[in-house]
C-alpha cells in the first residue's frame, strides 16, 4: 500500500519516506529520511 500524506510524504506500509529539508539549504536538506513507527510494527 502506498499513499501521499496530507504533507506530501510517501507512506509505503508501516515506511514514511519525506525529503529532509531545512539545513540551512545545504545539499543534505535533498536527502530523503525514512521513518517508522514503532507502534506501527505490532499489530492490535
Amino acid at each position: 500500500m502506498i499513499e501521499i500524506t496530507a504533507r506530501g510524504n510517501f507512506k509505503i506500509g508501516i515506511i514514511t519516506m519525506q525529503r529532509k529539508g531545512g539545513d540551512g539549504g545545504r545539499d543534505t536538506a535533498k536527502m530523503l529520511q525514512f521513518k517508522i513507527n514503532p507502534a506501527e510494527i505490532f499489530e492490535n
